[in-house]
């Protein structure tokens, strides 16, 4: 997993209506907010050094000539014990307010509601160890400050730190507090979802442009460096679950494609234009075409009416990603990659119900045609489910869900939101590299949707795939001609 960055939250702060995404997301923050404690800089005014730390030095002129801007001033480094680290990053239960359990049992029986969570998983303890262990640095933009895990300058450590720092770059330049605050006010849609993922793109697309400038034995011992902290980390991350762990790493996996994209046309500057203009669904992350294309927002759809006598405590933009990671539970992943795409709007409605959570979600298509085939992947899916665990209807222009928490596990899927978010990825990098190496946009958009469409995540990743083999390449041949 992608080292998470993850902001610190003002324990204070009103939280927001949001989308799906950026309500499992927030549980972290949730956690953060009441661990921040330990930081006595919540000021985003606070001071800077008057120099960097001599560890990262030689690093400020690489982030600065790769992403094109420059600091304005230094910020501070913090080289943290592992014990230090992780107390940095997790919280105490005893500090959580009621309102912060709240949300917590309301995350986790939405969750479970859409069959994505086992009954028995203590989000808080999941989280917490999620973002406790699945993390080797991050920047916060209250207090502008850097804290690393650790004081070793490791290959993977400096890659890390060169993330960080593009980050106290963009702070800089484009100020991501007050952004992520004017976001949080947008009661309705996923465009803080998306923003993330733009920021942790940006950072990983410098992180990817570090590292290919380093010679051939670094790069090995960087990957040799990897491999082992990887290696240990993934046993520590083995039992979350796997959700989870998906919806921390989808800002790093779909953020860098839709970024370079962008940049393809002008580089940095097209970039800084996203910034100041930035994607507002998560369709944009699903499908970065979507926003290079045509940048068309989502179609409005009406909050549906909670029934009479119950507590609403949550609304917004249920959203294309969402979707699809709830879809690929129970269907082939290119079927509920199909339905996802032809995603135009939706609202949804979470609410307690006789002491459940339930949620109701209006969709629309693009079309008629797109409509129709998310009706027919949510009827599929609720099919997959016990009788009555959740009822799919058509309404007019739009297709209706409804669902709430059963308290079992009886409609828990496959558990492959992570192959599910790899195929998005690989179609979405595919694309990228078509483009950067000088395919047409028209034809690297289509040729990286039929290789993603025809063959599998582990085939398009293997280097040696179709190699030797005439039949496979062939078939690739005409996949690309189709395209053209």
């Amino acid at each position: 997993m992608t080292p998470y960055d993850a902001p610190v939250a003002h324990p204070a702060r009103k939280r927001p209506r949001r989308g799906l995404l950026i309500l499992i997301v927030g549980v972290a923050l949730v956690l953060l907010g009441a661990a921040a404690v330990v930081f006595v800089l919540l000021d985003r005014d606070s001071d800077h050094p008057d120099e960097w730390d001599s560890r990262v030095a030689d690093l400020i002129p690489i982030v600065e000539k790769e992403r094109g801007l420059e600091f304005e001033h230094p910020v501070h480094v913090d080289f943290r014990s592992e014990k230090d680290f992780r107390k940095d990053m997790t919280a105490d239960e005893g500090d959580l307010t009621q309102e912060d359990k709240d949300e917590l049992d309301q995350t986790s029986g939405l969750l479970r509601a859409l069959g994505l969570l086992k009954s028995d998983v203590d989000l808080f303890k999941e989280m917490n160890a999620l973002t406790g262990d699945g993390t080797l640095g991050f920047y916060s933009f209250e207090d502008k400050r850097i804290r690393v895990r650790g004081d070793k300058m490791t290959p993977a450590v400096t890659k890390t730190l060169v993330h960080e720092l593009t980050h106290a770059l963009q702070d800089q330049h484009f100020d991501l507090g007050k952004k992520f605050d004017e976001l949080d006010e947008d009661k309705e849609g996923t465009a803080a979802a998306v923003y993330r993922g733009l920021v942790e793109g940006d950072a990983s697309r410098i992180e990817s442009a570090y590292v290919a400038s380093l010679p051939a034995k670094e790069q090995e011992s960087l990957q040799k460096s990897q491999e082992t902290d990887q290696g240990e980390m993934l046993k520590k991350l083995d039992k979350i679950p796997q959700i989870l762990v998906v919806l921390m790493s989808t800002p790093y996996a779909l953020g860098q494609p839709l970024v370079t994209l962008a940049a393809a046309e002008e580089g940095n500057k097209s970039v800084d234009k996203m910034f100041g203009d930035p994607p507002s669904t998560e369709e944009h992350l699903l499908d970065p075409w979507t926003w290079v294309n045509d940048q068309e927002p989502a179609i409005k759809v009406d909050e549906p009416k909670v029934p009479t006598g119950e507590k609403e405590f949550d609304s917004g933009e249920f959203g294309a990603l969402f979707l699809y990671l709830v879809l690929a539970e129970h269907l082939p992943l290119t079927d509920a990659l199909e339905a996802a795409d032809g995603w135009g709007g939706d609202h949804y409605v979470a609410f307690e119900k006789d002491d459940k959570t339930c949620i109701t979600s209006d969709f629309i298509g693009d079309s008629d045609k797109d409509t129709a085939e998310i009706d027919s992947a949510l009827t599929s899916w609720s099919k997959a489910l016990p009788d009555g665990a959740a009822q799919v209807t058509r309404n007019g222009k739009t297709v209706r869900l409804e669902s709430c928490d059963s308290g079992d596990d009886s409609r828990l899927g496959s558990d492959s939101s992570q192959e599910a978010l790899q195929l998005v990825t690989v179609r979405s990098s595919l694309g990228a590299q078509l483009l950067q190496s000088g395919a047409p946009a028209a034809m690297a958009q289509c040729y990286s949707a039929a290789l993603a469409t025809e063959y599998s995540v582990e085939q398009l990743t293997d280097p040696e795939f179709g190699v030797g083999d005439p039949e496979v390449m062939g078939r690739i041949q005409e996949l690309a001609t189709t395209c053209q």
